[in-house]
Protein backbone atom coordinates (compact mmCIF):
# COMPACT_ATOMS: atom_id res chain seq x y z
CA UNK A 1 0.00 0.00 0.00
CA UNK A 2 1.21 3.47 -0.84
CA UNK A 3 2.17 5.21 2.43
CA UNK A 4 1.43 8.62 0.97
CA UNK A 5 -2.07 7.59 -0.07
CA UNK A 6 -2.66 5.99 3.33
CA UNK A 7 -1.62 9.19 5.08
CA UNK A 8 -3.95 11.29 2.93
CA UNK A 9 -6.88 8.94 3.66
CA UNK A 10 -6.12 9.05 7.38
CA UNK A 11 -6.03 12.85 7.31
CA UNK A 12 -9.33 13.02 5.42
CA UNK A 13 -10.84 10.60 7.90
CA UNK A 14 -9.69 12.70 10.86
CA UNK A 15 -11.02 15.88 9.27
CA UNK A 16 -14.36 14.26 8.49
CA UNK A 17 -14.63 12.92 12.02
CA UNK A 18 -13.79 16.35 13.43
CA UNK A 19 -16.43 17.94 11.22
CA UNK A 20 -19.07 15.45 12.34
CA UNK A 21 -18.15 15.87 16.00
CA UNK A 22 -17.74 19.63 16.20
CA UNK A 23 -20.48 20.59 13.76
CA UNK A 24 -23.06 17.85 13.80
CA UNK A 25 -22.77 16.80 17.48
CA UNK A 26 -21.27 19.68 19.45
CA UNK A 27 -22.73 22.31 17.15
CA UNK A 28 -26.27 20.96 17.45
CA UNK A 29 -26.85 22.52 20.84
CA UNK A 30 -25.58 25.88 19.61
CA UNK A 31 -27.80 25.81 16.53
CA UNK A 32 -30.79 24.81 18.63
CA UNK A 33 -30.09 27.65 21.06
CA UNK A 34 -29.95 30.09 18.13
CA UNK A 35 -33.28 28.78 16.80
CA UNK A 36 -34.86 29.07 20.26
CA UNK A 37 -33.59 32.64 20.55
CA UNK A 38 -35.13 33.51 17.17
CA UNK A 39 -38.51 32.21 18.36
CA UNK A 40 -38.48 34.35 21.49
CA UNK A 41 -40.88 37.27 21.32
CA UNK A 42 -38.52 39.36 23.46
CA UNK A 43 -35.06 38.13 22.50
CA UNK A 44 -32.05 39.10 24.54
CA UNK A 45 -33.97 39.88 27.74
CA UNK A 46 -33.35 38.12 31.04
CA UNK A 47 -35.93 37.61 33.78
CA UNK A 48 -33.74 38.92 36.60
CA UNK A 49 -33.32 42.22 34.72
CA UNK A 50 -37.05 42.99 34.79
CA UNK A 51 -37.71 45.93 37.13
CA UNK A 52 -41.42 46.68 36.64
CA UNK A 53 -44.43 44.61 35.58
CA UNK A 54 -47.90 46.05 34.94
CA UNK A 55 -51.02 44.13 33.95
CA UNK A 56 -54.66 43.60 34.75
CA UNK A 57 -55.12 40.69 37.15
CA UNK A 58 -57.63 37.90 36.79
CA UNK A 59 -60.06 39.81 39.02
CA UNK A 60 -59.68 42.81 36.66
CA UNK A 61 -57.57 45.04 38.89
CA UNK A 62 -54.85 47.11 37.23
CA UNK A 63 -51.72 46.26 39.19
CA UNK A 64 -48.15 47.51 39.14
CA UNK A 65 -45.24 45.59 40.65
CA UNK A 66 -41.71 46.95 41.04
CA UNK A 67 -38.47 45.38 42.18
CA UNK A 68 -37.16 47.44 45.12
CA UNK A 69 -33.79 46.56 46.66
CA UNK A 70 -34.04 43.09 45.19
CA UNK A 71 -37.59 42.37 46.46
CA UNK A 72 -40.84 42.60 44.56
CA UNK A 73 -43.39 45.08 45.88
CA UNK A 74 -46.93 45.89 44.85
CA UNK A 75 -47.08 49.66 44.26
CA UNK A 76 -50.59 49.98 42.80
CA UNK A 77 -53.43 49.86 43.76
CA UNK A 78 -51.80 49.71 47.22
CA UNK A 79 -48.33 49.48 48.70
CA UNK A 80 -47.43 46.03 49.98
CA UNK A 81 -44.91 43.25 49.59
CA UNK A 82 -45.53 40.97 46.62
CA UNK A 83 -45.06 37.23 46.28
CA UNK A 84 -41.51 37.11 44.95
CA UNK A 85 -41.82 33.58 43.60
CA UNK A 86 -44.98 34.44 41.64
CA UNK A 87 -43.49 37.64 40.21
CA UNK A 88 -40.25 35.91 39.25
CA UNK A 89 -42.35 33.32 37.41
CA UNK A 90 -44.17 36.09 35.52
CA UNK A 91 -40.89 37.82 34.62
CA UNK A 92 -39.49 34.53 33.37
CA UNK A 93 -42.63 33.79 31.36
CA UNK A 94 -42.52 37.17 29.62
CA UNK A 95 -38.82 37.21 28.78
CA UNK A 96 -38.70 33.58 27.60
CA UNK A 97 -42.03 33.61 25.76
CA UNK A 98 -41.67 31.81 22.43
CA UNK A 99 -43.91 32.11 19.40
CA UNK A 100 -45.26 28.99 17.77
CA UNK A 101 -45.89 30.89 14.56
CA UNK A 102 -46.73 34.31 13.08
CA UNK A 103 -49.52 35.72 10.95
CA UNK A 104 -48.13 36.46 7.45
CA UNK A 105 -47.75 40.14 6.56
CA UNK A 106 -49.49 41.13 9.79
CA UNK A 107 -47.70 44.43 10.36
CA UNK A 108 -49.76 47.34 11.56
CA UNK A 109 -48.65 50.91 12.13
CA UNK A 110 -50.36 53.74 13.93
CA UNK A 111 -49.32 57.34 13.47
CA UNK A 112 -50.47 60.64 14.89
CA UNK A 113 -51.91 59.24 18.11
CA UNK A 114 -54.69 56.77 18.89
CA UNK A 115 -57.85 56.30 16.87
CA UNK A 116 -60.90 58.28 18.02
CA UNK A 117 -62.42 55.18 19.60
CA UNK A 118 -59.23 54.42 21.50
CA UNK A 119 -58.54 51.27 19.52
CA UNK A 120 -55.12 50.80 17.94
CA UNK A 121 -56.74 49.58 14.76
CA UNK A 122 -59.36 47.27 13.39
CA UNK A 123 -56.72 44.85 12.08
CA UNK A 124 -55.87 43.91 15.64
CA UNK A 125 -59.56 43.50 16.57
CA UNK A 126 -59.83 40.51 14.25
CA UNK A 127 -57.50 38.61 16.60
CA UNK A 128 -58.86 40.00 19.85
CA UNK A 129 -55.83 42.29 20.08
CA UNK A 130 -57.63 45.63 19.86
CA UNK A 131 -59.35 47.47 22.68
CA UNK A 132 -60.50 44.20 24.27
CA UNK A 133 -56.95 42.80 24.53
CA UNK A 134 -55.23 42.12 27.80
CA UNK A 135 -52.25 44.42 28.22
CA UNK A 136 -48.98 43.39 29.89
CA UNK A 137 -46.19 45.92 30.22
CA UNK A 138 -42.76 45.48 31.75
CA UNK A 139 -39.57 47.50 32.04
CA UNK A 140 -35.97 46.36 31.57
CA UNK A 141 -33.13 48.82 32.17
CA UNK A 142 -35.48 51.79 31.79
CA UNK A 143 -36.94 50.58 28.48
CA UNK A 144 -40.60 49.60 28.32
CA UNK A 145 -41.85 46.51 26.51
CA UNK A 146 -45.45 45.56 25.94
CA UNK A 147 -47.51 42.54 25.04
CA UNK A 148 -51.14 42.30 23.98
CA UNK A 149 -52.93 39.00 24.57
CA UNK A 150 -55.92 38.32 22.36
CA UNK A 151 -58.37 35.53 21.73
CA UNK A 152 -57.67 31.84 21.27
CA UNK A 153 -56.79 30.45 17.85
CA UNK A 154 -59.54 28.45 16.11
CA UNK A 155 -57.62 25.21 16.68
CA UNK A 156 -54.70 24.11 18.81
CA UNK A 157 -55.47 26.01 22.01
CA UNK A 158 -53.02 28.80 21.22
CA UNK A 159 -53.39 32.52 21.95
CA UNK A 160 -52.84 35.44 19.61
CA UNK A 161 -50.35 37.98 20.92
CA UNK A 162 -48.90 41.24 19.62
CA UNK A 163 -45.54 42.56 20.75
CA UNK A 164 -44.77 46.26 20.84
CA UNK A 165 -41.49 47.16 19.19
CA UNK A 166 -38.41 48.56 20.96
CA UNK A 167 -39.19 51.99 19.46
CA UNK A 168 -41.78 52.39 22.20
CA UNK A 169 -40.69 55.10 24.61
CA UNK A 170 -39.13 54.44 28.04
CA UNK A 171 -40.64 53.69 31.41
CA UNK A 172 -43.32 55.88 32.90
CA UNK A 173 -44.51 56.22 36.45
CA UNK A 174 -48.10 55.59 35.42
CA UNK A 175 -49.87 52.97 37.52
CA UNK A 176 -52.46 52.16 34.86
CA UNK A 177 -50.94 49.53 32.59
CA UNK A 178 -53.96 49.31 30.31
CA UNK A 179 -54.00 53.03 29.43
CA UNK A 180 -50.22 53.49 29.28
CA UNK A 181 -49.53 50.91 26.60
CA UNK A 182 -52.75 51.27 24.66
CA UNK A 183 -52.13 54.97 24.03
CA UNK A 184 -48.44 54.67 23.18
CA UNK A 185 -47.48 56.38 19.93
CA UNK A 186 -45.28 55.13 17.11
CA UNK A 187 -45.80 51.44 17.73
CA UNK A 188 -45.77 48.40 15.53
CA UNK A 189 -47.51 45.12 16.21
CA UNK A 190 -46.46 41.76 14.84
CA UNK A 191 -49.15 39.15 15.44
CA UNK A 192 -47.96 35.77 16.62
CA UNK A 193 -49.53 32.88 18.44
CA UNK A 194 -48.20 31.16 21.53
CA UNK A 195 -49.05 28.14 23.66
CA UNK A 196 -51.62 29.43 26.14
CA UNK A 197 -50.18 27.73 29.19
CA UNK A 198 -46.96 29.74 28.80
CA UNK A 199 -48.60 32.75 30.46
CA UNK A 200 -50.69 30.91 33.08
CA UNK A 201 -48.63 32.65 35.76
CA UNK A 202 -50.49 35.87 34.86
CA UNK A 203 -53.89 34.30 35.46
CA UNK A 204 -54.08 35.07 39.16
CA UNK A 205 -56.15 37.36 41.35
CA UNK A 206 -54.42 40.30 42.98
CA UNK A 207 -54.47 38.73 46.46
CA UNK A 208 -52.72 35.66 45.06
CA UNK A 209 -49.82 37.89 43.99
CA UNK A 210 -49.39 39.52 47.41
CA UNK A 211 -46.90 38.23 49.94
CA UNK A 212 -48.71 35.92 52.36
CA UNK A 213 -45.76 35.42 54.66
CA UNK A 214 -46.50 37.58 57.70
CA UNK A 215 -43.14 37.82 59.47
CA UNK A 216 -39.87 38.33 57.65
CA UNK A 217 -36.92 37.21 59.71
CA UNK A 218 -34.54 34.30 59.96
CA UNK A 219 -34.49 32.30 63.19
CA UNK A 220 -30.85 33.19 63.86
CA UNK A 221 -31.66 36.94 63.71
CA UNK A 222 -33.96 36.91 66.75
CA UNK A 223 -32.41 38.28 69.95
CA UNK A 224 -35.38 38.75 72.29
CA UNK A 225 -38.89 37.33 72.25
CA UNK A 226 -41.82 38.21 74.51
CA UNK A 227 -45.10 36.33 74.49
CA UNK A 228 -48.22 37.53 76.32
CA UNK A 229 -51.70 36.09 76.63
CA UNK A 230 -54.74 36.74 78.87
CA UNK A 231 -54.84 34.86 82.16
CA UNK A 232 -56.98 35.85 85.12
CA UNK A 233 -54.55 34.15 87.51
CA UNK A 234 -51.62 36.36 86.46
CA UNK A 235 -50.46 39.28 88.51
CA UNK A 236 -49.46 41.39 85.51
CA UNK A 237 -52.15 43.98 84.77
CA UNK A 238 -52.47 45.82 81.46
CA UNK A 239 -55.13 48.32 80.47
CA UNK A 240 -56.87 47.97 77.12
CA UNK A 241 -59.56 50.51 76.34
CA UNK A 242 -61.69 51.08 79.44
CA UNK A 243 -61.11 47.61 80.87
CA UNK A 244 -58.34 45.97 82.83
CA UNK A 245 -57.06 42.59 81.76
CA UNK A 246 -54.70 40.22 83.50
CA UNK A 247 -51.88 38.83 81.41
CA UNK A 248 -49.19 36.17 81.49
CA UNK A 249 -45.90 37.37 80.04
CA UNK A 250 -42.95 35.15 79.11
CA UNK A 251 -39.76 37.06 78.31
CA UNK A 252 -36.96 35.21 76.53
CA UNK A 253 -33.52 36.35 75.41
CA UNK A 254 -30.51 34.70 73.80
CA UNK A 255 -27.33 34.42 75.82
CA UNK A 256 -23.81 34.74 74.41
CA UNK A 257 -23.84 31.09 73.37
CA UNK A 258 -27.11 31.55 71.44
CA UNK A 259 -29.25 29.63 73.94
CA UNK A 260 -32.61 31.00 75.03
CA UNK A 261 -32.99 32.00 78.70
CA UNK A 262 -36.15 33.01 80.56
CA UNK A 263 -36.09 36.35 82.37
CA UNK A 264 -39.79 36.71 83.26
CA UNK A 265 -41.99 35.83 85.03
CA UNK A 266 -39.07 33.94 86.63
CA UNK A 267 -35.49 33.06 85.87
CA UNK A 268 -35.60 29.49 84.67
CA UNK A 269 -34.15 27.13 82.11
CA UNK A 270 -35.98 27.14 78.78
CA UNK A 271 -37.11 24.24 76.60
CA UNK A 272 -34.80 25.05 73.66
CA UNK A 273 -36.52 22.64 71.27
CA UNK A 274 -39.94 24.09 72.02
CA UNK A 275 -38.72 27.67 71.39
CA UNK A 276 -37.06 26.62 68.12
CA UNK A 277 -40.36 25.10 66.99
CA UNK A 278 -42.23 28.26 68.02
CA UNK A 279 -39.88 30.52 66.03
CA UNK A 280 -40.16 28.22 63.03
CA UNK A 281 -43.97 28.34 63.22
CA UNK A 282 -43.84 32.15 63.39
CA UNK A 283 -41.47 32.52 60.46
CA UNK A 284 -43.61 30.29 58.25
CA UNK A 285 -46.97 31.75 59.29
CA UNK A 286 -49.04 32.54 56.20
CA UNK A 287 -52.12 34.68 55.65
CA UNK A 288 -55.24 32.99 54.33
CA UNK A 289 -56.89 36.29 53.45
CA UNK A 290 -56.29 40.04 53.49
CA UNK A 291 -58.52 42.41 55.45
CA UNK A 292 -58.96 45.67 53.60
CA UNK A 293 -59.93 48.18 56.30
CA UNK A 294 -59.46 48.67 60.02
CA UNK A 295 -63.17 48.59 60.80
CA UNK A 296 -64.66 48.89 64.28
CA UNK A 297 -65.49 45.18 64.21
CA UNK A 298 -61.91 44.27 63.36
CA UNK A 299 -60.43 46.49 66.07
CA UNK A 300 -62.86 45.06 68.64
CA UNK A 301 -61.54 41.57 67.88
CA UNK A 302 -57.96 42.77 68.39
CA UNK A 303 -58.73 44.71 71.58
CA UNK A 304 -58.24 41.59 73.67
CA UNK A 305 -55.87 39.40 71.62
CA UNK A 306 -55.54 35.69 72.23
CA UNK A 307 -51.75 35.96 72.08
CA UNK A 308 -49.23 38.71 71.29
CA UNK A 309 -45.61 38.40 70.21
CA UNK A 310 -42.90 41.07 70.60
CA UNK A 311 -39.38 40.63 69.27
CA UNK A 312 -36.12 42.36 68.42
CA UNK A 313 -33.57 41.40 65.81
CA UNK A 314 -29.79 41.43 65.81
CA UNK A 315 -28.37 44.82 64.95
CA UNK A 316 -31.25 46.99 66.20
CA UNK A 317 -33.32 47.62 69.31
CA UNK A 318 -36.68 48.16 67.61
CA UNK A 319 -39.32 45.95 69.22
CA UNK A 320 -41.85 44.70 66.69
CA UNK A 321 -45.29 43.32 67.46
CA UNK A 322 -47.83 40.86 66.09
CA UNK A 323 -51.26 40.30 67.64
CA UNK A 324 -53.52 37.31 67.05
CA UNK A 325 -57.13 37.97 67.89
CA UNK A 326 -60.27 35.90 67.83
CA UNK A 327 -62.47 34.60 65.00
CA UNK A 328 -62.99 36.99 62.08
CA UNK A 329 -64.44 36.14 58.67
CA UNK A 330 -62.78 32.89 57.56
CA UNK A 331 -60.19 32.50 60.33
CA UNK A 332 -58.40 34.35 63.13
CA UNK A 333 -57.67 38.06 62.78
CA UNK A 334 -53.99 39.02 62.89
CA UNK A 335 -52.32 42.42 63.02
CA UNK A 336 -48.85 42.20 61.52
CA UNK A 337 -45.81 44.26 62.59
CA UNK A 338 -46.60 46.91 59.95
CA UNK A 339 -50.23 47.25 61.07
CA UNK A 340 -51.57 45.22 58.15
CA UNK A 341 -54.64 43.13 58.96
CA UNK A 342 -54.89 39.57 57.69
CA UNK A 343 -56.48 36.32 58.73
CA UNK A 344 -54.87 32.96 59.41
CA UNK A 345 -56.33 29.46 59.61
CA UNK A 346 -57.95 28.85 63.01
CA UNK A 347 -56.01 25.61 63.53
CA UNK A 348 -52.71 27.51 63.47
CA UNK A 349 -53.47 28.66 67.03
CA UNK A 350 -52.46 25.18 68.17
CA UNK A 351 -48.87 26.04 67.19
CA UNK A 352 -48.62 28.72 69.87
CA UNK A 353 -48.42 27.56 73.49
CA UNK A 354 -50.23 29.53 76.17
CA UNK A 355 -49.04 27.82 79.34
CA UNK A 356 -45.99 29.04 81.20
CA UNK A 357 -44.89 25.47 81.82
CA UNK A 358 -44.71 24.83 78.08
CA UNK A 359 -41.73 27.19 77.88
CA UNK A 360 -39.93 25.60 80.84
CA UNK A 361 -37.16 23.02 80.55
CA UNK A 362 -38.80 19.74 81.57
CA UNK A 363 -36.19 17.13 80.73
CA UNK A 364 -35.70 14.45 83.39
CA UNK A 365 -33.05 12.51 81.48
CA UNK A 366 -31.21 12.89 78.21
CA UNK A 367 -28.29 10.80 77.00
CA UNK A 368 -26.94 8.88 74.03
CA UNK A 369 -28.22 5.30 73.93
CA UNK A 370 -24.85 3.89 72.90
CA UNK A 371 -23.33 5.08 76.19
CA UNK A 372 -25.76 3.11 78.38
CA UNK A 373 -24.15 -0.08 79.72
CA UNK A 374 -25.49 -0.43 83.27
CA UNK A 375 -29.10 -0.38 84.60
CA UNK A 376 -30.02 -0.38 88.29
CA UNK A 377 -33.62 -0.34 89.60
CA UNK A 378 -34.33 -0.05 93.34
CA UNK A 379 -37.79 -0.58 94.88
CA UNK A 380 -39.05 0.74 98.23
CA UNK A 381 -38.92 -0.67 100.88
CA UNK A 382 -36.46 -3.19 99.47
CA UNK A 383 -35.66 -5.02 96.30
CA UNK A 384 -33.21 -4.36 93.53
CA UNK A 385 -32.79 -5.32 89.87
CA UNK A 386 -29.48 -4.93 88.10
CA UNK A 387 -28.67 -5.52 84.45
CA UNK A 388 -25.49 -5.19 82.39
CA UNK A 389 -25.38 -4.76 78.62
CA UNK A 390 -23.37 -7.61 77.13
CA UNK A 391 -22.87 -8.85 73.58
CA UNK A 392 -26.00 -11.02 73.82
CA UNK A 393 -28.09 -8.13 75.23
CA UNK A 394 -29.09 -7.00 78.70
CA UNK A 395 -28.29 -9.68 81.30
CA UNK A 396 -29.41 -9.39 84.93
CA UNK A 397 -29.37 -11.14 88.28
CA UNK A 398 -32.44 -12.53 90.00
CA UNK A 399 -35.07 -11.32 89.67
CA UNK A 400 -33.92 -11.20 86.08
CA UNK A 401 -35.24 -8.50 83.77
CA UNK A 402 -36.45 -9.33 80.28
CA UNK A 403 -33.69 -8.12 77.90
CA UNK A 404 -36.16 -6.47 75.52
CA UNK A 405 -37.92 -4.65 78.37
CA UNK A 406 -34.56 -3.50 79.72
CA UNK A 407 -33.84 -1.99 76.30
CA UNK A 408 -37.27 -0.30 76.36
CA UNK A 409 -36.58 1.24 79.79
CA UNK A 410 -33.19 2.62 78.72
CA UNK A 411 -34.65 3.96 75.46
CA UNK A 412 -37.45 5.73 77.33
CA UNK A 413 -35.01 7.30 79.77
CA UNK A 414 -32.69 8.48 77.00
CA UNK A 415 -35.12 11.34 76.19
CA UNK A 416 -37.68 11.52 78.99
CA UNK A 417 -39.74 14.75 79.15
CA UNK A 418 -42.32 15.80 81.72
CA UNK A 419 -45.67 17.22 80.70
CA UNK A 420 -46.01 19.57 83.67
CA UNK A 421 -44.31 20.92 86.79
CA UNK A 422 -46.02 20.46 90.14
CA UNK A 423 -43.69 22.58 92.26
CA UNK A 424 -40.27 24.21 92.20
CA UNK A 425 -39.42 22.49 95.49
CA UNK A 426 -41.11 20.88 98.50
CA UNK A 427 -40.32 20.08 102.10
CA UNK A 428 -39.45 16.56 103.36
CA UNK A 429 -42.96 15.89 104.69
CA UNK A 430 -44.59 16.93 101.41
CA UNK A 431 -42.17 14.81 99.38
CA UNK A 432 -42.87 11.83 101.63
CA UNK A 433 -46.60 12.25 101.01
CA UNK A 434 -45.96 12.22 97.27
CA UNK A 435 -43.91 9.02 97.44
CA UNK A 436 -40.67 10.81 96.59
CA UNK A 437 -38.86 10.71 99.96
CA UNK A 438 -37.93 7.96 99.93
CA UNK A 439 -38.96 7.32 96.30
CA UNK A 440 -41.19 4.39 95.42
CA UNK A 441 -38.71 3.56 92.67
CA UNK A 442 -35.24 4.80 91.82
CA UNK A 443 -33.87 4.09 88.35
CA UNK A 444 -30.27 4.77 87.37
CA UNK A 445 -28.59 4.31 84.01
CA UNK A 446 -24.88 4.74 83.46
CA UNK A 447 -21.73 3.66 81.74
CA UNK A 448 -20.87 2.13 85.09
CA UNK A 449 -22.65 2.50 88.43
CA UNK A 450 -20.48 2.32 91.54
CA UNK A 451 -21.28 3.16 95.16
CA UNK A 452 -19.99 6.63 96.00
CA UNK A 453 -18.98 7.42 92.41
CA UNK A 454 -21.46 9.29 90.22
CA UNK A 455 -19.07 9.97 87.35
CA UNK A 456 -20.59 7.25 85.19
CA UNK A 457 -24.24 8.18 85.83
CA UNK A 458 -26.26 9.11 82.74
CA UNK A 459 -29.70 9.30 84.39
CA UNK A 460 -30.89 9.20 88.00
CA UNK A 461 -34.67 9.25 88.25
CA UNK A 462 -36.96 9.04 91.30
CA UNK A 463 -40.55 7.94 90.80
CA UNK A 464 -43.37 8.65 93.25
CA UNK A 465 -47.15 8.35 93.32
CA UNK A 466 -49.34 7.92 90.26
CA UNK A 467 -52.07 10.57 90.48
CA UNK A 468 -55.12 9.66 88.44
CA UNK A 469 -55.94 12.30 85.86
CA UNK A 470 -52.60 14.09 86.33
CA UNK A 471 -49.76 11.64 85.85
CA UNK A 472 -46.73 10.13 87.59
CA UNK A 473 -44.78 12.32 90.02
CA UNK A 474 -41.02 12.30 89.47
CA UNK A 475 -37.77 14.08 90.33
CA UNK A 476 -34.25 14.26 89.04
CA UNK A 477 -31.72 13.35 91.69
CA UNK A 478 -29.90 16.65 91.15
CA UNK A 479 -32.92 19.01 91.22
CA UNK A 480 -35.63 19.86 93.79
CA UNK A 481 -38.29 20.44 91.08
CA UNK A 482 -41.22 18.03 91.17
CA UNK A 483 -42.30 17.04 87.65
CA UNK A 484 -45.39 15.28 86.32
CA UNK A 485 -44.93 12.56 83.71
CA UNK A 486 -47.70 11.46 81.36
CA UNK A 487 -49.81 8.61 82.73
CA UNK A 488 -48.84 6.52 79.70
CA UNK A 489 -45.29 6.24 81.06
CA UNK A 490 -46.45 3.47 83.44
CA UNK A 491 -46.40 1.17 80.41
CA UNK A 492 -42.75 2.04 79.76
CA UNK A 493 -41.24 2.23 83.26
CA UNK A 494 -41.62 -0.05 86.31
CA UNK A 495 -43.34 2.16 88.92
CA UNK A 496 -43.39 -0.53 91.61
CA UNK A 497 -42.07 -4.03 92.40
CA UNK A 498 -45.47 -5.43 91.46
CA UNK A 499 -45.45 -3.64 88.11
CA UNK A 500 -41.95 -4.96 87.45
CA UNK A 501 -43.03 -8.56 88.18
CA UNK A 502 -46.05 -8.24 85.90
CA UNK A 503 -44.53 -6.53 82.88
CA UNK A 504 -40.74 -6.41 83.03
CA UNK A 505 -39.48 -9.59 84.71
CA UNK A 506 -38.07 -12.33 82.53
CA UNK A 507 -40.52 -15.21 82.30
CA UNK A 508 -39.11 -18.58 83.39
CA UNK A 509 -40.29 -21.69 81.46
CA UNK A 510 -42.39 -24.17 83.49
CA UNK A 511 -39.77 -26.89 83.05
CA UNK A 512 -37.21 -24.72 84.82
CA UNK A 513 -39.44 -23.03 87.40
CA UNK A 514 -39.80 -26.29 89.48
CA UNK A 515 -36.03 -26.74 89.71
CA UNK A 516 -34.36 -25.11 92.75
CA UNK A 517 -32.58 -21.91 91.81
CA UNK A 518 -29.18 -23.24 92.89
CA UNK A 519 -29.54 -26.17 90.46
CA UNK A 520 -30.66 -24.21 87.39
CA UNK A 521 -27.21 -23.16 86.24
CA UNK A 522 -26.22 -25.13 83.18
CA UNK A 523 -29.69 -26.61 82.75
CA UNK A 524 -30.48 -26.89 79.08
CA UNK A 525 -34.01 -27.02 77.74
CA UNK A 526 -34.62 -28.52 74.31
CA UNK A 527 -36.95 -26.06 72.54
CA UNK A 528 -38.17 -28.88 70.26
CA UNK A 529 -39.02 -31.32 73.09
CA UNK A 530 -42.46 -32.87 72.51
CA UNK A 531 -42.61 -31.57 68.95
CA UNK A 532 -42.96 -34.19 66.24
CA UNK A 533 -40.84 -33.46 63.19
CA UNK A 534 -41.95 -35.27 60.02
Amino acid sequence: MNPRRTGILALVTIMLGGFIYFYEIEGESGRQAALDEEKRIFPGLEADAVDVIEFSTLDEIDARFARVEGRWRLSHPLDDLADGIALDAIADALTSLAREGSISDALFAQKDGPQPNGSPGSGLDEYGLGSQARIIRFVVAGKAYGLRVGRSTPVGGHLYVARWAEEERGASSSANARTEVQNAEDFKAEISYIEGFRINSLNRNLDDLRERRILHFEAAELRTLRITWPDESSGLIAEIGDEQHSWVEVALARDAAGHWQMGAPMRAAVDQEMVRDLISNLSYLRATNFVGERTDDAMAVLANPAITFYWTLAGDHVERRMRIGGPFEDGLLVEGPNGKLITIASERMEDFKRRLVDYRYKSLSDFDLVDARHLLIEFEPDGEVEAILEEAGWMGSAPSIDPDRASDIVRTLSSLRATDILAEEMGPAELAGLGLSPPHVRIRVGTEISAGDDSGILADLRLGRLVSGRGLLAQRADEPTVFILAESVVQELPISAEAFANRFEKQVPDAVRDVPAQDREGLEIDPLEGVEIP
